[in-house]
């Protein structure tokens, strides 16, 4: 199977369009935005505007089209600074510099952009999409508002969604401010970062629709749909005194997908990093019905697991495979603390896990957990923001 890189520059497009027109085959194609780290770093080549981008990226789509080769089986998005990414990743110098980087905020909606309204113009069909879902795009995530920027009504976009199979979304926080540069005016926060709204426009900004339904637009275009994966960004709101307390209720996205009058019957289904509630999780497991369920690091913002764990374990579910990673965390009172899985009734001595890993017959034994007060860790801190640790060693 041929497997292609391309980055979004002139000169990167154009010796693609003369590889596809010498009829070189491509079936997984990974497209990588390219961004200069707030003016860090000096570019290669002149950056091309949106509009060159989507008519070259366009003529190499018809390209592979006139070829016969759709539908496209994979297409990734990524974005990069002159192949920096993909190193290791600094918890607090990333969250800082990452997810707070101008550049790199409007790098992951320019990608995104001018990806979506090429395969709309070419009409290529794909069947696996992945929009910066990659662990080393943990910080790179697409703003929750700016999936609203593809009009998901367009027949042609339509279109290029019918076929699709496999989805996989890594989705953030609208972002208001960013990390400061120079002598930019205004006073950082603890992240350094400054905003250009006051208080009074970020309490409405966050309020809009706009911010939640852009996921559940593209669902509802995605009848073939099998593979869901979910990960969520928490990028922290700017730092102003009048802030304080307030939470971007990034919950919603799930509540709307759950709202669509057909959801797809899924085979797997992922969550990773949200902050939800138990009534959408279950709502949404209980009407797209997945063979397999991973979840986890999650905060439940409303409600307890136990209905959920009820749920996936159960003869209706019919599971094969169920696995939750830790932390998985409840954050309303009394019962705010983290679960730890055990293999039997909770006694004070019992071996404990925060990971649960289970298959075959195995998925419908019950779940023993007990919730941990004193393991809770505050969500939208930097430990909670970015988990590290990949192991599931020790599940029950």
């Amino acid at each position: 199977m041929s497997q292609k890189t391309v980055h979004l520059t002139t000169s990167a497009l154009k010796s693609w369009i003369e590889e596809v027109e010498a009829g070189e085959p491509v079936y997984q194609l990974f497209l990588v935005g390219i961004h200069d780290e707030d003016g860090e770093i000096r570019l290669r080549e002149p950056p091309a505007t949106r509009e060159e981008l989507v008519n070259l990226l366009t003529q190499a789509f018809n390209g592979l089209v006139k070829g016969g080769e759709t539908p496209l089986s994979y297409l990734g998005l990524r974005i990069d600074s002159l192949g920096l990414s993909g190193h290791q990743i600094q918890i607090k110098t990333e969250l800082e510099s990452r997810s707070t980087s101008k550049s790199a905020w409007q790098c992951s909606i320019d990608t995104f952009f001018v990806a979506m309204q090429a395969l709309a113009a070419s009409k290529l069909q794909v069947e696996k999409l992945n929009l910066f879902n990659d662990d080393d795009m943990k910080l790179f995530a697409l703003p929750s508002d700016q999936l609203n920027i593809i009009d998901w009504d367009n027949p042609d976009i339509c279109h290029i969604l019918a076929a699709l199979k496999t989805l996989r979304v890594n989705i953030s926080t609208p972002v208001y401010a960013f990390r400061q540069i120079g002598s930019e005016g205004g006073s950082p926060d603890w992240l350094g970062r400054v905003t250009e709204l006051t208080a009074s426009q970020i309490r409405t900004e966050i309020e809009k629709e706009s911010n939640f339904d852009g996921l559940a637009k593209l669902i509802a275009k995605c009848p073939q749909l099998e593979d869901f994966e979910y990960r969520w960004l928490g990028i922290p709101l700017p730092g102003l005194k009048e802030l304080q307390g307030l939470k971007f209720p990034g919950w919603k996205i799930l509540y709307l997908l759950t709202q669509l009058p057909n959801l797809p019957k899924l085979r797997r289904c992922t969550f990773q990093h949200l902050i939800t509630r138990d009534t959408d999780v279950l709502e949404f497991l209980k009407r797209t019905q997945p063979d397999q369920v991973f979840f986890g690091p999650m905060w439940l913002d409303a409600g307890k697991y136990q209905p959920i764990f009820e749920y996936c374990s159960s003869k209706e579910a019919n599971m094969t495979k169920l696995f939750a990673k830790g932390p998985l965390y409840q954050l309303a009172q009394p019962d705010l603390g983290q679960v730890h899985f055990q293999r039997q009734e909770y006694k004070g001595d019992a071996q404990c896990s925060p990971h649960l890993r289970r298959e075959g017959d195995a998925v419908q034994r019950p779940i023993h957990f007990h919730i941990d007060p004193q393991g809770f860790v505050e969500p939208g801190s930097t430990h909670c923001d970015v988990i590290l640790d990949e192991g599931v060693v020790g599940t029950f």
